[in-house]
């Protein structure tokens, strides 16, 4: 004699459309229809924890389980629920333009530290004057271009190339040779 299972009542197939759904078109739609299927899930074996067979309670547990192990084995938010909003604080990777910037700074500090000073003749003075004559030829100097430009408008100025690139290049060498406390006369940053 042949033994057949009983047949097992489908309990949540009530809380389905009875047509199955479309599948959205979207990456967005696609995500919002599997966090509505696995909460859905999730909340029928919640509700099966109180079942009066305790095997019954017993599956729903461990389905549950499981689905919290993997979902702490990969780091993901639980479908259904709001991912964490990353904080301001956070890093941002640097661009090629702020690599770029970096090496030419870098490249500027290493011929300035591979300049060799003879203590006797020694000129702080022309020395930055040096440096600054070299900056002022980067693009790192641009920034300082127009700050002071904006500045010379402030000020109702004129404010020409040659007399913009002229006014902060003596900026850079007053605050370089601590000469003057930028604050105090307003000058460019």
């Amino acid at each position: 004699m042949l033994a057949t299972a009983p047949t097992v009542p489908n309990r949540i197939a009530s809380h389905f459309a009875p047509t199955p759904n479309p599948v959205p078109a979207t990456p967005d739609g696609k995500a919002a229809a599997w966090s509505e299927a696995v909460f859905a899930a999730m909340m029928f074996y919640q509700s099966q924890l109180a079942h009066p067979d305790e095997r019954v309670a017993e599956r729903a547990a461990k389905a549950i389980f499981d689905l919290e192990k993997t979902r702490l084995r990969h780091g993901r938010e639980l479908a259904g629920t709001p991912a964490p909003v990353p904080t301001a604080a956070e890093p941002k990777p640097p661009t090629k333009a702020d690599v770029q910037r970096l090496g030419r700074i870098a490249e500027l500090a290493m011929e300035a530290d591979a300049i060799e000073y003879h203590e006797d003749s020694f000129d702080e003075e022309e020395d930055v004057r040096e440096r600054i004559e070299a900056f002022a030829r980067s693009e790192e100097f641009l920034p300082l271009l127009r700050g002071a430009r904006e500045y010379l408008h402030a000020q109702g100025r004129s404010a020409t190339d040659a007399e913009v690139k002229a006014f902060a290049k003596r900026q850079l060498t007053e605050q370089l040779l601590g000469r003057a406390d930028p604050a105090e006369r307003g000058a460019i940053r």
